[in-house]
């Protein structure tokens, strides 16, 4: 096998989770837009990396990731320590491949928008001038 292959599970009885640890850009582009879901308890960063990867993402609803995970369009997002519920949303994604596609498509279009290097200078921009009493142009 190799190490992103997870062996198949009841989800009804138990929760199969799998720490890929770091891994580098290449494997990121190779693996990932292999997957049919992604599952993220806490990811920070390698959240829009996954995303990018244009497979849907089912997270908990903690910290920053609902600025990525739009329930019911990007994924799903269900509350933090949900488990049953976050594995009851994988099963309906799994079940229906061309609603999964379309939010692997979706949250693919909503990371690189937001990851934009102008929309990200352009924000923190804004953020600064606002820091510093200044208008914004």
């Amino acid at each position: 096998k190799t190490a992103y292959e997870i062996p198949k599970r009841d989800w009804s009885s138990d929760v199969c989770s799998s720490d890929l640890g770091n891994r580098s850009q290449e494997w990121i582009a190779r693996v990932l837009p292999k997957a049919a879901v992604i599952v993220s308890t806490h990811m920070g960063r390698a959240l829009a990396e996954a995303a990018l990867s244009a497979v849907p993402i089912v997270a908990l609803d903690y910290d920053w990731q609902r600025e990525v995970v739009t329930d019911g369009e990007t994924g799903y997002l269900v509350r933090d320590g949900g488990w049953l519920e976050m594995a009851d949303k994988v099963e309906l994604l799994l079940a229906d491949p061309i609603h999964a596609r379309a939010m692997g498509a979706n949250v693919r279009a909503k990371v690189s928008t937001m990851m934009d290097s102008g929309s990200l200078m352009r924000h923190e921009q804004a953020v600064y001038s606002a820091l510093l009493g200044e208008a914004t142009a």
